[in-house]
């Protein structure tokens, strides 16, 4: 509970952009293979999710996805 209250955090939210964009940067060096493709795709859902505030992994935590509801809660 506590590490998605960080996540929808400002340091969270930034925290995210650059570790998913780092991902991106990554899997751009290196493209060629299939893991590549999903550190991609990874990066690119944690940099989108950072911001839009929305959050995928919320659900594994049973919380809503939109990060307004859970800062709420």
């Amino acid at each position: 509970m506590k590490f998605m209250h960080f996540l929808v955090s400002q340091k969270g939210r930034q925290l995210q952009i650059i570790v998913g964009s780092l991902l991106i940067v990554i899997a751009m060096a290196s493209w060629g293979e299939l893991l590549q493709l999903y550190e991609m795709i990874i990066g690119l859902a944690m940099v989108a999710g950072a911001l839009f505030d929305f959050y995928l992994i919320a659900a594994f935590f049973n919380l809503p996805m939109g990060g307004k509801k859970i800062r709420r809660s």
